[in-house]
C-alpha cells in the first residue's frame, strides 16, 4: 500500500513538474531565451542607465536593488503585447558589466520588448563606454 502511494504519488509530481516546464519546451522556446549584452563602463552607470531607460520608455520600476544586480520592470499592455515583467539582473566580469535580459512571458511580442530595450540602453550608455583594450 505504501508503495501503491508513493508511485502516485510520484506520478503526480511529474505531471505537476512536467505542466511547471512546458513553458521552456516546444517550437516557442527559443523565445524565452535570455538576452545578453556587455557594456565597458561602471557598475554604477549600467544600474543607472537601466533604471533611466525604462522610465523613458514608460516602464514601471518593480524592484531595483543595485548590490544585488537585479532589476525588475513593468511593461504596460498592448494591442499587440500583452502586460509583463522584464527581469534585468547585471554584475562586473573581465570583459565589462554583463546584462541579462528576459520577459517572463516571453511571446514574440514581448520578446521584442526586451530587445528594444537592449537597443535602447546600449545608446544610452555609448557616451561612456571606454575603448576596448588591445590584447
Amino acid at each position: 500500500m505504501t508503495r501503491t502511494l508513493r508511485l502516485a504519488l510520484s506520478a503526480l509530481a511529474v505531471s505537476i513538474g512536467a505542466s511547471c516546464t512546458m513553458a521552456n519546451v516546444g517550437p516557442g522556446a527559443i523565445e524565452r531565451q535570455t538576452q545578453r549584452a556587455v557594456f565597458r563602463t561602471s557598475y554604477d552607470d549600467v544600474y543607472r542607465g537601466i533604471v533611466q531607460q525604462a522610465g523613458e520608455m514608460k516602464w514601471g520600476v518593480l524592484f531595483a536593488d543595485k548590490d544585488a544586480g537585479s532589476v525588475r520592470l513593468a511593461t504596460p499592455g498592448s494591442l499587440g503585447a500583452w502586460p509583463d515583467t522584464i527581469v534585468v539582473n547585471f554584475n562586473t566580469s573581465d570583459s565589462g558589466v554583463v546584462v541579462l535580459v528576459r520577459s517572463t512571458l516571453g511571446q514574440s511580442p514581448n520578446r521584442k520588448n526586451v530587445q528594444r530595450f537592449l537597443e535602447a540602453l546600449s545608446v544610452r550608455l555609448a557616451p561612456l563606454t571606454s575603448p576596448a583594450k588591445p590584447e
